[in-house]
This record gives structure tokens, C-alpha cells and sequence, in this order.
């Protein structure tokens, strides 16, 4: 049973981009070498992090409302004055693939809204809608992580607009 009361951080707006719809493109920035497996190139769970499902939410970028010089900037920023951390690139989903998965009780895995902050006006956050079990939001992660696909480098992300 979906259950879309779980979300209704949703149909708030911080930004002028007004609610995220599902055909939205978000982009989540990936750092090496914290979200890179180093042997294989291949993004580690710490790209969607378990801290930051559980407590703050994954923080990603509403690729519609961010140009490429933007996406390089805020990329770039994220690795600043950071030793030995490089930007690898990003891995883009819609929210739709986001709102689709469903927790063990078939409710709504995951909220996706529009969080723009001061000097990111196109922010986006992926919450999780209720207190799932530690065992199903790791479940959920992977699948998560599925959505999301492989990493793209910056100017493939670039390329695809």
C-alpha cells in the first residue's frame, strides 16, 4: 500500500524552482576517495551514506535548474581545501526512481524535496519517510544506489544536460 501522506515535505518549495516532479534528473556528487572503491572504480555504499539516510538525508543537485559552469562550481566546492579528495564525478536518477521503492510494510521508501540552501538554490534532499529497520534501509540503499546507475564523469553529466 503506498502511502503518499508519508511525504508531504514534498509540496513545500524553498526555491523558486518550485516541488520536485518525478521526471527530475538528481545528481549526487561523488568524492574519491571516500565514495570510490579504489581497486575497481566502482562507487562504495558510502556514496549514499547510512549516516546521512538516517540523520540528515542525501543531499544532491536538480540538474534542470543547475548549469554546467554551476555543476563544475558546486562539485568543485565540495572537495575545497579537502586534502587528497577529488571530484569523480556524479550519479544522476530521477526522483521518480527514488519515490518508487517501497520499505517491508510497502510504503514509501524515500522523500524527495526541494531544499535549496543559500548558495544552492537548486538543492534537492532524499529522506527516508519513516523509522525503517536498519536491515531494509541498507536494502533500500542498494536499490537506491541501482537507480542511480554508474558514476558519470562531470562533462558526460555535462553532455547528457
Amino acid at each position: 500500500m503506498v502511502d503518499g501522506s508519508l511525504c508531504s515535505c514534498e509540496v513545500v518549495s524553498h526555491s523558486p524552482h518550485g516541488p520536485i516532479q518525478d521526471h527530475e534528473q538528481l545528481l549526487r556528487v561523488i568524492v574519491s576517495p571516500h565514495h570510490i572503491n579504489q581497486k575497481t572504480g566502482k562507487p562504495t555504499p558510502a556514496a549514499f551514506s547510512m549516516d546521512d539516510l538516517l540523520r540528515r538525508g542525501l543531499s544532491l543537485l536538480r540538474r534542470q535548474h543547475l548549469g554546467d559552469e554551476e555543476l563544475a562550481r558546486q562539485a568543485s566546492k565540495l572537495v575545497e581545501g579537502k586534502d587528497g579528495k577529488a571530484v569523480v564525478g556524479v550519479m544522476a536518477g530521477t526522483a521518480n526512481a527514488a519515490r518508487s521503492l517501497l520499505d517491508e510494510t510497502d510504503n514509501r521508501a524515500f522523500c524527495v524535496f526541494d531544499d535549496a540552501q543559500p548558495d544552492q538554490p537548486m538543492h534537492a534532499t532524499i529522506i527516508r519517510s519513516a523509522a525503517q529497520s536498519e536491515p531494509d534501509l541498507k536494502r533500500l540503499r542498494g536499490l537506491l544506489m541501482l537507480q542511480f546507475g554508474d558514476v558519470l564523469s562531470l562533462s558526460d553529466a555535462m553532455a547528457a544536460g
